[in-house]
């Protein structure tokens, strides 16, 4: 997340010139697609032990990430 936050201040200063803005730009847009996918994860796990205390039983289990 740190350096999705760095890569907007570089573009927000707009002293990159515009090939290292696209470049920093889709890298940005890399990382928060990665970030995305954690956070789906995550909640699919959050969701699964919900489903699981309904039922009296708690359980957990690794995903693959």
């Amino acid at each position: 997340m740190g350096q999705v936050q760095q890569l907007v201040e570089q573009l927000e200063q707009g002293e990159l010139p515009l090939e290292q803005s696209l470049k920093e730009y889709e890298s940005g847009m890399k990382l928060v697609q990665q970030c995305r996918q954690y956070l789906t994860e995550a909640e699919l796990k959050v969701e699964k032990i919900i489903a699981q205390q309904a039922d009296g039983n708690v359980t957990t289990e690794e995903l693959d990430i």
